[in-house]
């Protein structure tokens, strides 16, 4: 049996990530970890759907155990992103393979390109690009297309590019698994095509248009977003707390902006001057933007400036493995997480006192982000559902409830025995019975 990793943001699930999951089990005896961003993503926005709905998604569509990637991490450009993530994988110490998908598919010419990026020759070269004021990511394209010109081209690719610094990332960490990539299919990334396929970013506008996207999502993941939607507990994206975000950089000094990941050169003064002239989110990054910096780096400072991010929290690796979610084949592989991971787990929020300084720190930072990530729904999510939240459970043959009770759901939790999975799935299963038992006792004593 090989148990994949994966890496993803399933923001949201849709067809194209059914067929990657579906490919990684050819073999039914194989399993697949995901490591997952939670309430914000890598675009620097906030996640379409709650983390728990995009997990249940990957469950009931080939995903077997779900790791939650940390804010820090989650927000970060790629380099970071991916160390990040393929840490986390190393440190369960049960994934054999890193799988991930691209649209080149020949996994030994983007591992020629992460060996030519830690080449000495290459590296002065993207030092010597960087120094004319060009961004990072042209810096290095320019250097790899001087010193490896038929290799060049790969790096046009947002997916090759994101794969190879997972490669990066691996031989960085001196991470045993094996590198695997699956040749993508359908709409590229971000593309605004539609056809047989969409991109995650087209689904995200139908999606707030209130436009129809069945077609793109297999139909359990449509059912969830069904569920999701009406109960309108569908994010609202960057449009719907971009004023808040103003507000806090409005106030926000620039000393305080300069503790924020990537940041140099003075880009705080810039930010702080713009968010006085801007009136929405994308002008204040279009007044921002320069020819050193890019528009997605603009986006992850404001992100870090606004969650409260600094450079700190985003050295160094993940200090713990907080599991989103898992199915029956996950949970075998949660009992060989518990005995061979090489960081402390997390299930509830009890766990999170046993963390060392670093551990609260993020994790603070994770709950923090919940409750702001709770403001760009309407009517507004409560506070503390970081702290409620318990992993996703599911039965192979369990349909998508379609009203969820979440008073009842929180009630239940408390009673469970984090350690115990198999305990967690018996009650999980006997809960709708009981709660027929006690009506019916109510009903008799009236």
């Amino acid at each position: 049996m090989t148990v994949y990793g994966t890496i993803a943001e399933y923001n949201p699930f849709h067809s194209g990530h059914k067929y990657l999951l579906d490919r990684m089990h050819i073999n039914s005896e194989d399993s697949v970890v995901v490591i997952m961003s939670g309430n914000f993503v890598q675009r620097a926005e906030p996640a379409c759907m709650l983390a728990s709905s995009r997990c249940e998604s990957a469950l009931r569509n080939g995903a077997d155990l779900i790791i939650q990637l940390p804010l820090p991490w989650s927000v970060s450009g790629a380099q970071n992103f991916a160390r990040g993530s393929v840490s986390l994988l190393k440190a369960t110490n049960i994934v054999d393979t890193l799988c991930f998908g691209s649209e080149n598919g020949n996994i030994s010419a983007l591992l020629n390109i992460a060996q030519c990026l830690r080449d000495e020759e290459t590296i002065k070269l993207m030092k010597n690009y960087l120094s004319t004021g060009i961004s990072f990511a042209n810096a290095r394209q320019r250097a790899v297309r001087d010193n490896y010109p038929g290799l060049a081209p790969i790096l046009d690719n947002p997916n090759d590019n994101l794969g190879i610094e997972y490669l990066n990332a691996m031989l960085e960490l001196d991470a045993t698994m094996s590198p695997m990539c699956i040749k993508r299919y359908g709409a590229g990334h971000d593309s605004n095509d539609i056809g047989a396929t969409a991109s995650g970013k087209m689904l995200r506008k139908l999606m707030l248009a209130g436009e129809d996207v069945s077609p793109y999502m297999p139909k359990t993941a449509f059912d969830v977003y069904a569920r999701d939607r009406e109960q309108r507990k569908i994010s609202g994206g960057m449009q719907s707390i971009e004023n808040t975000i103003l507000y806090k950089l409005r106030t926000t000094t620039a000393q305080e902006i300069a503790v924020c990941p990537d940041i140099s050169e003075g880009i705080e003064n810039c930010i702080v001057n713009a968010a006085r002239d801007a009136r929405t989110i994308d002008e204040l990054y279009s007044i921002a933007k320069s020819k050193r910096y890019s528009h997605a780096r603009i986006r992850r400072i404001v992100m870090s400036a606004f969650l409260g991010i600094v450079a700190e929290d985003c050295t160094g690796l993940p200090p713990y493995i907080k599991v989103l979610g898992f199915n029956e084949r996950g949970r075998e592989l949660m009992r060989d997480l518990r005995e061979k991971a090489d960081l402390p787990i997390i299930t509830k929020y009890a766990d999170s006192k046993k963390l060392d300084e670093r551990g609260k720190r993020i994790y603070d930072l994770e709950c923090k982000a919940a409750d702001i990530y709770a403001l760009s729904f309407w009517p507004a999510l409560p506070c503390g559902t970081e702290q409620r939240q318990r992993p996703v459970k599911l039965r192979s043959d369990s349909p998508v409830e379609m009203s969820v009770d979440e008073a009842e759901r929180a009630a239940a939790n408390a009673n469970e025995d984090p350690d115990d999975e198999d305990a967690i799935y018996e009650e999980q299963e006997k809960k709708p019975e009981k709660k027929e038992r006690r009506l019916f006792g109510r009903n008799r004593k009236e």
